[in-house]
């Protein structure tokens, strides 16, 4: 067990109130992965726990209602953002960051009464409000998530947000020179579309948009 292994539980439970009940499976990779970050320049913790927030936030739309009325504001402006400038501006809602928030707008060139109006209404949730909607998902899980025979739905909430965590460590290339086994820091592209084109030219263009996985449910 390594110091930094020792270091993501005790900041996820300081952070959510929980203390994550590892499978062994689980606990056999996390060490791994924590011995390979151990030399790694990782994220302050700051970040580390802005991004898991965000993670929280997003994997249950707890701004979803906020970023809405933004948009409603702005349709009444008579403008409209498309998916990308949305995905932008969620991002923001669920980060609590103002200053994107308002780059999206300077981009997007809203005059300055809409842009006044729409800042007034970046208003993301709390901290505090972002725990206690993920105690309530591990008390008592959303329609979404049904049990499934005697699976603890609740741990899988908590391991899942545990695996985000130590996600946000460090930036993605380190962690993606870890998980890809065909990592190459001459190649390497953040894009997952782009470093399968990348690595694999001739399978992944786009000639070729679908692919489908048989697995065998015995296995």
């Amino acid at each position: 067990m390594t110091t930094l292994f020792q270091k993501v539980l005790a900041e996820f439970e300081q952070i959510t109130t929980f203390e994550p009940q590892l499978t062994t499976e689980y606990r056999a990779a996390l060490t791994d992965l924590c011995k390979f970050l151990e030399s790694k320049p990782l994220r302050c913790t700051y970040e580390r726990t802005r991004r898991l927030l965000a993670h929280i936030n997003r994997k249950f739309r707890l701004n979803q209602t906020l970023a809405a009325a933004v948009y409603a504001t702005a349709a009444k402006y008579g403008t409209t953002f498309n998916y990308h400038e949305k995905e932008v501006i969620q991002q923001a809602f669920d980060l609590s960051d103002g200053p994107t928030f308002v780059r999206v707008l300077q981009e997007k060139g809203v005059d300055r009464l809409m842009k006044k109006a729409l800042i007034k209404q970046f208003r993301p949730i709390s901290r505090d409000t972002t725990i206690k909607a993920f105690a309530n998902e591990i008390a008592d899980p959303s329609k979404l998530r049904r049990k499934i025979g005697e699976r603890p739905i609740g741990r899988d909430i908590l391991l899942a947000a545990l695996s985000s965590f130590v996600f946000s460590f460090a930036e993605e290339e380190v962690l993606h020179s870890y998980f890809d086994d065909e990592y190459s820091p001459k190649q390497y592209e953040v894009s997952f579309w782009l470093q399968l084109r990348t690595n694999r030219p001739k399978l992944h263009n786009r000639d070729h948009t679908l692919e489908v996985i048989r697995i065998d449910s015995t296995i």
